[in-house]
This record gives C-alpha cells, structure tokens and sequence, in this order.
C-alpha cells in the first residue's frame, strides 16, 4: 500500500490522513509563520508514506491491526458479511420440508385434497413442465 498521510514537525509530529485537513491545521496554528507562496512547498515536503508497521484500528471493529496486515482483516470481516447474507442449504431444505410437511400432515390426518388443489398443484406442475420445454427450444 502507497497510502499517505502529513506531518506537522512543530506539533510533536501531529499526522493527519488528508492534504485538506493538514491545510487546515497550517492556516490555524501557523498562518503567519509560513508565507503563502510557501504553503504549496510546505505541504509537499511534510508529506509521508505511512509506515505498514504502524498500528491502526479496524474501521469494522475495536481492533487495531498494522497496516501490513489490515488488508486481510478487513477482507474477513467482508467475506463474513457477504456469507451472513447468502441463504445457506439448511434454511432452503427446512423450507422445502415445511411445505412437504403442511401437505403431507393434511392428507395424513383423514383430510383429502379438494378437487381445486388437486387442480392446482396438477396445473402448477404442467406450467413448469411447459417453461423448461420452452427454454429447451430456445436454445
């Protein structure tokens, strides 16, 4: 990582993440000790690269990780927000199940099928038999 930062050699060597904010810092502490032709050199030559040993904290926990190896940090907190959102095997199965279930439960318990689920189910099966041969042919 090139990352860059900017350091104020009169205040004990204050760092700050950004050229906007280091400004900032200059025009409030020391506007009149640098003159405003020089605030241009000025900036270029308290520009730093940041050390990768340097500790800083995780911005997606209380951590503090050196530079060096926060990429991979961050890369684990992403990867476990993005598996947290997808659906896992267990959940779609018990789904499943729980409609077999509700289904089989019914029949099982003396009740029989009226003759507009039976038309239903037979009508949803035809129409997904149709939608595959289609996809079939348009290949």
């Amino acid at each position: 990582m090139h990352r860059r930062q900017w350091v104020c050699e009169e205040h004990n060597k204050e760092k700050f993440p950004t050229k906007d904010l280091f400004v900032d810092h200059v025009n409030k502490f020391h506007l009149s000790a640098v003159a405003s032709h020089r605030l241009p050199l000025l900036i270029e030559m308290s520009e730093r690269q940041i050390d990768e040993m340097e500790t800083t904290r995780c911005p997606l926990c209380p951590e503090a990780r050196e530079l060096k190896i926060l990429e991979n940090h961050l890369a684990e907190h992403l990867e476990s927000i993005s598996l947290f959102v997808l659906p896992t095997e267990f959940e779609e199965d018990e789904q499943a199940n729980k409609k077999e279930d509700d289904k089989g439960s019914h029949y099982a318990a003396g009740g029989s099928p009226s003759s507009r689920q039976l038309e239903s189910e037979l009508s949803d099966e035809k129409s997904a038999g149709r939608n595959a041969s289609q996809g079939e042919e348009e290949r």
